[in-house]
């Protein structure tokens, strides 16, 4: 197995003010067990650094600073009037913003692949709704797949604080370039990356009951707006 110089990779550690953290809230439809042991609230600490609060059952905390992509729009029509030039537009409404990751997770050690695995297996089952005989059993079935909390760059209104989302893609890529690791959790290259699409998923009653485009403009708007 080789080891992966940290320093080398694009947003390396940061445990501070860069940190990025989609987590899972109280209601979340599966627990976090087995596999995804290694992204639970008493799991996080240590090398990894990773204390997600006691509002939340856990999550991922990306290891290195990700690459965001955030997108902002307005849908507009256009009045398509005879024999004019510029023809002048209506407003239609504005869509939740999009979110665009990609991140980098390294497998140094068994713990970094250990949790690598359990940051996959929990993207891949967010993007799954809960459904069949088990679901039934459960009388959960029909539970939609689960709106997480992106946290990113700490305190911080300008980009995402407290932001409820939800997973529209997962991605990764097993390199072919490099070296693997092999665990109870099965294989996984020494470095992988990973890509999501989020997008904000704000309830329309508390949009229309909070949201305030003044306090928004002046960066006092708290409670999961970007």
């Amino acid at each position: 197995m080789s080891i992966v110089d940290s320093s080398s990779i694009p947003g390396a550690p940061d445990r501070g003010g860069n940190k990025v953290q989609l987590l899972a809230q109280g209601r979340n439809p599966f627990p976090l067990t087995g596999i995804l042991e290694p992204l639970t609230h008493s799991s996080q600490s240590g090398a990894a650094g990773q204390m997600v609060g006691p509002d939340y059952m856990g999550g991922v905390t990306f290891p290195f600073t990700p690459t965001m992509q955030i997108g902002h729009q307005a849908n507009y029509g256009t009045y398509d009037a005879t024999h004019t030039a510029y023809s002048p537009n209506y407003y239609i409404n504005t869509p939740s913003p999009s979110i665009s990751i990609t991140a980098n997770f390294a497998s140094n050690d068994l713990e970094e692949a250990a949790y690598t695995a359990a940051a996959i297996q929990f993207f891949k089952s967010c993007t799954k709704p809960d459904y069949g005989m088990a679901a039934k059993l459960r009388a959960t079935a029909g539970t939609p797949p689960p709106i997480l909390i992106l946290r990113a760059y700490g305190k911080n209104t300008l980009h995402a604080e407290s932001t409820p989302v939800i997973i529209r893609s997962f991605n990764y890529t097993m390199q072919e370039d490099v070296n693997y690791v092999e665990g109870d959790f099965g294989v996984l290259p020494t470095m992988l990356v990973m890509s999501l699409e989020l997008s904000v998923q704000l309830s329309p009653n508390r949009v229309r009951k909070t949201f305030d485009l003044h306090k928004f403009a002046s960066g006092k708007q708290m409670g999961g707006f970007m």
